[in-house]
């Protein structure tokens, strides 16, 4: 991984060292979710403001961690933080949720 790569990932609050994906390691329509919401404020983290932009990392990591333990009640938690934060861009086309 190149430093600009490994910058890109802290500033989204990820860490840049090499881990296997975690999608090969869990699947299922939570994990799904779960991604569909994090892309989603991955492409707007420009227009994301401090703090929000660096929890939505650690939002994301935890919850991953969590389905990886089977726990997923607070994996839900933590997208569901992940659904709020995104509700500021509620009226985009490419908006996961209800509009």
């Amino acid at each position: 991984m190149d430093e600009e790569d490994a910058a890109e990932r802290i500033d989204l609050g990820q860490t840049p060292l090499r881990t296997p994906p975690t999608s090969e390691l869990h699947s299922g329509p939570l994990k799904d979710e779960l991604d569909q919401w994090f892309d989603f404020l991955c492409a707007r983290k420009e227009e994301s403001s401090p703090p929000a932009n660096i929890m939505i990392g650690y939002a994301y990591g935890f919850a991953e961690a969590m389905l990886l333990a089977d726990r997923e009640e607070p994996a839900r938690e933590k997208m569901d933080f992940l659904i709020r934060a995104a509700e500021e861009f509620k009226g985009r086309s490419d908006f996961p949720g209800r509009q």
